[in-house]
Protein backbone atom coordinates (compact mmCIF):
# COMPACT_ATOMS: atom_id res chain seq x y z
CA UNK A 1 0.00 0.00 0.00
CA UNK A 2 1.41 3.42 -0.97
CA UNK A 3 0.86 6.70 0.80
CA UNK A 4 -0.64 9.57 -1.17
CA UNK A 5 0.26 12.87 0.51
CA UNK A 6 -2.50 15.43 0.85
CA UNK A 7 -0.89 18.58 -0.52
CA UNK A 8 -3.80 20.77 0.49
CA UNK A 9 -3.52 19.57 4.09
CA UNK A 10 0.22 20.18 4.06
CA UNK A 11 -0.30 23.75 2.82
CA UNK A 12 -2.89 24.42 5.55
CA UNK A 13 -0.59 23.02 8.24
CA UNK A 14 2.35 25.15 7.07
CA UNK A 15 0.12 28.25 6.90
CA UNK A 16 -1.22 27.57 10.41
CA UNK A 17 2.25 27.13 11.87
CA UNK A 18 3.34 30.32 10.11
CA UNK A 19 0.48 32.28 11.68
CA UNK A 20 1.31 30.86 15.11
CA UNK A 21 4.96 31.91 14.73
CA UNK A 22 3.86 35.40 13.63
CA UNK A 23 1.62 35.79 16.67
CA UNK A 24 4.29 34.35 18.96
CA UNK A 25 6.69 37.03 17.68
CA UNK A 26 4.13 39.84 17.59
CA UNK A 27 3.06 39.53 21.23
CA UNK A 28 6.54 39.90 22.84
CA UNK A 29 7.37 42.68 20.36
CA UNK A 30 4.18 44.48 21.39
CA UNK A 31 4.95 43.95 25.08
CA UNK A 32 8.49 45.21 24.57
CA UNK A 33 7.21 48.32 22.78
CA UNK A 34 4.78 49.06 25.60
CA UNK A 35 7.49 48.43 28.20
CA UNK A 36 10.02 50.74 26.54
CA UNK A 37 7.50 53.55 26.08
CA UNK A 38 6.37 53.19 29.68
CA UNK A 39 9.99 53.18 30.86
CA UNK A 40 10.68 56.33 28.84
CA UNK A 41 7.67 58.01 30.47
CA UNK A 42 8.68 56.92 33.99
CA UNK A 43 12.32 57.96 33.43
CA UNK A 44 11.20 61.39 32.27
CA UNK A 45 9.25 62.06 35.46
CA UNK A 46 11.65 60.41 37.93
CA UNK A 47 14.88 61.86 36.61
CA UNK A 48 16.51 58.45 36.09
CA UNK A 49 17.48 56.61 32.92
CA UNK A 50 15.29 54.35 30.82
CA UNK A 51 17.79 51.50 31.22
CA UNK A 52 17.43 51.59 35.01
CA UNK A 53 13.65 51.57 34.74
CA UNK A 54 13.72 48.62 32.31
CA UNK A 55 16.11 46.65 34.55
CA UNK A 56 14.00 47.29 37.64
CA UNK A 57 10.82 46.44 35.75
CA UNK A 58 12.40 43.26 34.38
CA UNK A 59 13.49 42.17 37.85
CA UNK A 60 10.04 42.89 39.28
CA UNK A 61 8.35 41.04 36.44
CA UNK A 62 10.71 38.07 36.76
CA UNK A 63 10.16 37.82 40.51
CA UNK A 64 6.40 38.10 40.00
CA UNK A 65 6.46 35.31 37.41
CA UNK A 66 8.59 33.15 39.73
CA UNK A 67 6.19 33.77 42.60
CA UNK A 68 3.18 32.91 40.45
CA UNK A 69 4.88 29.70 39.29
CA UNK A 70 5.70 28.68 42.86
CA UNK A 71 2.11 29.32 43.99
CA UNK A 72 0.68 27.42 41.05
CA UNK A 73 3.16 24.57 41.38
CA UNK A 74 3.25 24.02 45.13
CA UNK A 75 0.27 25.75 46.75
CA UNK A 76 -3.13 24.26 47.46
CA UNK A 77 -5.49 24.15 44.49
CA UNK A 78 -7.89 26.44 46.36
CA UNK A 79 -5.42 29.27 45.71
CA UNK A 80 -4.70 28.46 42.08
CA UNK A 81 -8.19 27.27 41.17
CA UNK A 82 -6.74 24.25 39.36
CA UNK A 83 -7.92 20.77 40.18
CA UNK A 84 -5.49 18.36 41.82
CA UNK A 85 -7.00 15.58 39.70
CA UNK A 86 -6.22 17.28 36.41
CA UNK A 87 -3.07 15.22 35.83
CA UNK A 88 -4.24 12.06 37.55
CA UNK A 89 -3.00 8.91 35.87
CA UNK A 90 -5.75 7.04 34.00
CA UNK A 91 -6.48 3.39 34.62
CA UNK A 92 -4.65 1.23 32.08
CA UNK A 93 -6.41 -1.91 30.87
CA UNK A 94 -5.08 -4.97 29.07
CA UNK A 95 -4.89 -4.67 25.29
CA UNK A 96 -6.95 -7.42 23.61
CA UNK A 97 -4.98 -9.78 21.38
CA UNK A 98 -7.10 -8.93 18.32
CA UNK A 99 -6.15 -5.25 18.66
CA UNK A 100 -2.46 -6.13 18.82
CA UNK A 101 -2.72 -8.40 15.78
CA UNK A 102 -4.61 -5.81 13.73
CA UNK A 103 -2.03 -3.17 14.61
CA UNK A 104 0.77 -5.48 13.48
CA UNK A 105 -1.12 -6.19 10.25
CA UNK A 106 -1.63 -2.49 9.48
CA UNK A 107 2.01 -1.66 10.24
CA UNK A 108 3.11 -4.38 7.85
CA UNK A 109 0.74 -3.21 5.10
CA UNK A 110 1.81 0.41 5.40
CA UNK A 111 5.52 -0.31 5.95
CA UNK A 112 5.76 1.84 9.08
CA UNK A 113 7.18 1.04 12.53
CA UNK A 114 4.61 -0.66 14.71
CA UNK A 115 3.79 1.72 17.60
CA UNK A 116 2.95 0.57 21.09
CA UNK A 117 -0.75 0.03 21.76
CA UNK A 118 -2.25 1.11 25.08
CA UNK A 119 -5.79 0.62 26.34
CA UNK A 120 -7.28 2.93 28.97
CA UNK A 121 -10.47 2.50 30.93
CA UNK A 122 -12.92 5.21 29.88
CA UNK A 123 -16.61 5.65 29.12
CA UNK A 124 -15.68 7.81 26.11
CA UNK A 125 -15.10 5.87 22.87
CA UNK A 126 -12.00 7.50 21.44
CA UNK A 127 -8.49 6.90 20.16
CA UNK A 128 -5.47 9.16 19.88
CA UNK A 129 -1.75 9.06 19.20
CA UNK A 130 1.17 10.32 21.29
CA UNK A 131 4.87 10.43 20.55
CA UNK A 132 7.33 12.71 18.81
CA UNK A 133 8.39 10.30 16.07
CA UNK A 134 7.09 7.09 14.43
CA UNK A 135 9.63 5.13 16.48
CA UNK A 136 8.40 6.51 19.83
CA UNK A 137 4.68 6.63 19.06
CA UNK A 138 1.92 5.10 21.14
CA UNK A 139 -1.65 4.59 19.96
CA UNK A 140 -4.15 4.83 22.82
CA UNK A 141 -7.62 3.30 22.60
CA UNK A 142 -10.31 3.29 25.26
CA UNK A 143 -12.34 0.38 26.56
CA UNK A 144 -15.53 2.12 25.39
CA UNK A 145 -14.12 2.27 21.85
CA UNK A 146 -13.40 -1.46 21.86
CA UNK A 147 -16.91 -2.18 23.14
CA UNK A 148 -18.58 0.10 20.59
CA UNK A 149 -16.89 -0.65 17.27
CA UNK A 150 -17.07 -3.65 15.03
CA UNK A 151 -13.77 -5.34 14.06
CA UNK A 152 -13.71 -3.59 10.67
CA UNK A 153 -14.50 -0.21 12.24
CA UNK A 154 -11.76 -0.73 14.80
CA UNK A 155 -9.29 -1.52 12.04
CA UNK A 156 -10.27 1.69 10.24
CA UNK A 157 -9.69 3.71 13.42
CA UNK A 158 -6.29 2.10 13.93
CA UNK A 159 -5.36 2.85 10.31
CA UNK A 160 -6.36 6.47 10.89
CA UNK A 161 -4.08 6.64 13.94
CA UNK A 162 -1.26 5.07 11.91
CA UNK A 163 -1.62 8.00 9.50
CA UNK A 164 -1.07 10.37 12.44
CA UNK A 165 2.05 8.40 13.34
CA UNK A 166 3.38 8.53 9.79
CA UNK A 167 2.85 12.30 9.47
CA UNK A 168 4.12 13.17 12.98
CA UNK A 169 0.86 15.00 13.66
CA UNK A 170 1.26 14.82 17.44
CA UNK A 171 4.53 16.76 17.26
CA UNK A 172 2.88 19.43 15.08
CA UNK A 173 -0.13 19.71 17.38
CA UNK A 174 2.11 19.92 20.46
CA UNK A 175 4.20 22.73 18.98
CA UNK A 176 1.04 24.55 17.90
CA UNK A 177 -0.69 24.18 21.26
CA UNK A 178 2.12 25.37 23.57
CA UNK A 179 1.66 29.12 22.93
CA UNK A 180 -2.12 28.67 22.99
CA UNK A 181 -2.00 26.96 26.38
CA UNK A 182 0.17 29.79 27.71
CA UNK A 183 -2.24 32.39 26.31
CA UNK A 184 -5.26 30.65 27.84
CA UNK A 185 -3.56 30.47 31.22
CA UNK A 186 -2.59 34.15 31.09
CA UNK A 187 -6.14 35.09 30.12
CA UNK A 188 -7.61 33.04 32.96
CA UNK A 189 -5.18 34.52 35.46
CA UNK A 190 -5.75 38.09 34.23
CA UNK A 191 -9.52 37.71 34.21
CA UNK A 192 -9.61 36.40 37.77
CA UNK A 193 -7.31 39.06 39.23
CA UNK A 194 -8.85 41.83 37.15
CA UNK A 195 -12.21 41.13 38.82
CA UNK A 196 -10.67 40.73 42.31
CA UNK A 197 -8.68 43.95 42.09
CA UNK A 198 -11.76 45.84 40.90
CA UNK A 199 -13.64 44.66 43.99
CA UNK A 200 -10.75 45.63 46.28
CA UNK A 201 -10.43 49.10 44.77
CA UNK A 202 -6.88 48.60 43.49
CA UNK A 203 -5.00 51.31 41.60
CA UNK A 204 -6.38 51.89 38.07
CA UNK A 205 -2.97 51.08 36.55
CA UNK A 206 -3.20 47.58 38.02
CA UNK A 207 -6.55 47.07 36.35
CA UNK A 208 -5.13 48.48 33.11
CA UNK A 209 -2.27 45.96 33.24
CA UNK A 210 -4.63 43.00 33.68
CA UNK A 211 -6.97 44.38 31.02
CA UNK A 212 -4.06 44.60 28.55
CA UNK A 213 -2.91 41.09 29.47
CA UNK A 214 -6.42 39.77 28.96
CA UNK A 215 -6.76 41.51 25.59
CA UNK A 216 -3.41 40.23 24.27
CA UNK A 217 -4.03 36.66 25.36
CA UNK A 218 -7.60 36.73 24.03
CA UNK A 219 -6.35 37.92 20.62
CA UNK A 220 -3.71 35.19 20.56
CA UNK A 221 -6.21 32.53 21.64
CA UNK A 222 -8.56 33.58 18.83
Amino acid sequence: MTWKPDRGLQVRMVATMGLIVCFAVAIPVTVWFIATQTARFVALFTGTTMTVVLVMGGLAGGLSALGFYCIERYANSDLTDYSDDEDADPVVADVPANVESRATKIASQLSVPRPDIECRSSNVPTAYTTGYSPESATIVVTTALLDTLSPDELEAVLAHEFAHVRHRDFLVVTLASVPLRIALRVRRYADRHWALDAERGAHPLVGLFFAASFALSAAFSF
